[in-house]
């Protein structure tokens, strides 16, 4: 693999443009954008002894891979960082600051996807009622149909918060139904459902692939990680012999999830026609499974290490499967994450990764709110996104300075264990926080939704609830670990190179824009990449 210093990278680049096939200097006719979800650089880095250069992960290696991108705010979501990657922008912008927040008109909680104006195909009334109602900024997607409207965009996700995120504000958002083991869509974006999806739901290839075990995809010996949760003993069998009682919410959490979206993503291929015309298509596929298990075992487990080899295998079917499609000539894959992952809580390192511990920090709160203010007990509206919402009507009805309550409940939050910096809208509102820790918060702010109070807990630290929720390891920091993400493009031509240069992931879609030559996203903040479009 070619590397690339930053003082030499100019006269390499152009050296480079000389030698390359004339197809690198074309417009893809496919962009095909694959987002592994929770994906730390160094995880490619740690298994790269059992990774080959003919698999999926592999391929990408023989292309461009830039090894310093990120993202440059605090709140990294799913949700929100791909958002970031359709739009161009920061939360702060496009406002997905995650999959819920508070109403302070109401004081209800608000799910992002959530609309009951419209239904899924193949579900009860009352069931997936999702849709793109509450994407305010058009996406990367939105700019291709606007400029081209024979074009087509198409996101494919288990998850159908990723699905939709990436579907924009235009495009068709495809995701699992796993009450029945369907993939469906809602009636925002169709009428009906086609008949290619009911033919394809009609094969039944979740019913084939609930009742297996998880069985390690190598040697054991070969593995990196040694810890193991569930694979002592295979998992996840059906409940009963009846199809209506199996339970395929739990694929989800293994490599059968992303066995069943590299499925769906050729289908799509195939019966949408991507890439069959002059006018550039655009296919988002996002593996949401290696985060719901990196979450559920953490990721010094056997479960994460062994999902990771399973999805090299898929993607390098994927890849194969859609170069056949074009005799490998005009389809441009880029792969990257929408974020990455803590360490376990429970790995200490000198003792300090722990738990903060949501719900006593709520009662707690409202206690010190209470009595500093008298009031009703019902200080506290929420927690969600590292942010806590205050009861903006108390505060209003007995008549307090919004800013005051918000700084002394700053003060006191900062009392607990594990919070290292906290901000309040009030200071986002009214101040500018140019660099550090100050402008990574703030650039996750979106006034209509965030909290009163946004907290950034210390290095390792992760929530903990007392509903069930509790996770091993997450994500929602500012840092490296969470922010640093893989970013890798192939096809085209392209030749192999590492490329050092810092990248922002805003200018993600506006460095696409620049390939598929239509403009940037009319809310993009970030110029394209220019290491990326001098190979162009």
């Amino acid at each position: 693999m070619k590397h690339i210093a930053p003082k030499t990278l100019a006269l390499s680049l152009l050296a480079t443009l000389f030698t390359l096939p004339t197809i690198a200097a074309e417009k893809p006719r496919l962009v095909v954008n694959i987002v592994v979800s929770q994906l730390r650089p160094d995880y490619l880095d740690r298994f790269a002894t059992n990774l080959t250069s003919s698999t999926g992960f592999g391929k990408f290696f023989s292309g461009v891979r830039f090894t310093n991108s990120y993202y440059d705010f605090m709140q990294t979501t799913t949700p929100a960082t791909l958002a970031t990657l359709t739009t161009g922008s920061d939360p702060s912008v496009h406002g997905v600051i995650g999959e819920e927040w508070i109403d302070f008109t109401t004081g209800n909680v608000v799910r992002l996807i959530d609309d009951k104006s419209v239904n899924s195909f193949g579900s009860e009334l009352d069931e997936y009622q999702y849709s793109n109602i509450n994407l305010v900024v058009p996406t990367l997607g939105d700019r291709l149909l606007e400029s081209s409207p024979k074009s087509k965009v198409v996101s494919v996700a288990a998850d159908p918060m990723s699905a939709i995120v990436m579907g924009g504000l235009a495009g068709e958002a495809y995701w699992f139904d796993s009450s029945r083991g369907n993939w469906t869509t809602s009636t925002r974006y169709q009428p009906y459902s086609p008949s290619w999806l009911d033919k394809y739901n009609h094969i039944g290839l979740a019913r084939q692939l609930v009742s297996k075990e998880w069985m390690l995809e190598r040697e054991e010996t070969s593995y990196i990680n040694t810890e193991s949760n569930v694979l002592e003993y295979g998992m996840f069998r059906p409940k009963s012999s009846s199809s209506a009682t199996l339970d395929y919410g739990k694929m989800r959490y293994t490599p059968a999830g992303n066995t069943l979206v590299a499925d769906f993503a050729k289908q799509l291929v195939i019966y949408k026609d991507l890439g069959r015309d002059k006018y550039t298509d655009l296919l988002y596929v996002c593996f949401d499974a290696t985060r719901l298990a990196g979450e559920k075992y953490g990721p010094e487990s056997m479960e994460v290490e062994d999902m990771l080899y399973k999805l090299d295998r898929e993607i390098s079917e994927l890849v194969q499967f859609v170069e056949a499609q074009f005799g490998g000539v005009g389809v441009l894959f880029v792969l990257t994450s929408d974020h990455g992952a803590s360490d376990s809580f429970d790995k200490s390192v000198a003792g300090n990764r722990q738990q903060f511990n949501v719900q006593q920090f709520k009662v707690l709160m409202g206690s010190f709110l209470s009595a500093t203010y008298g009031g009703e007990e019902d200080w506290i509206k929420g927690y969600t996104n590292r942010q806590l919402y205050l009861n903006r009507q108390q505060v209003y009805d007995l008549r307090l300075s919004l800013e005051e309550v918000q700084h002394r409940a700053a003060s006191f939050a900062l009392q607990f264990g594990g919070t290292s910096h906290i901000l309040t809208s009030e200071d986002m509102q009214s101040g500018y926080f140019g660099t550090g820790y100050g402008k990574m918060i703030q650039n996750g702010f979106y006034p209509r939704r965030s909290g009163d109070l946004t907290i950034n807990l210390m290095p390792g630290w992760i929530e903990s609830y007392d509903d069930g929720k509790n996770l091993r390891a997450t994500s929602g920091s500012l840092y490296d670990y969470d922010t640093h993400v893989p970013l890798m493009m192939y096809g085209c031509g392209l030749p192999s190179m590492e490329i050092e240069s810092y990248v922002n992931m805003n200018s993600f879609a506006a460095t696409i824009a620049r390939i598929i030559e239509i403009d940037r996203p009319i809310a993009s903040t970030a110029q394209p990449i220019t290491e990326a479009i001098q190979l162009f």
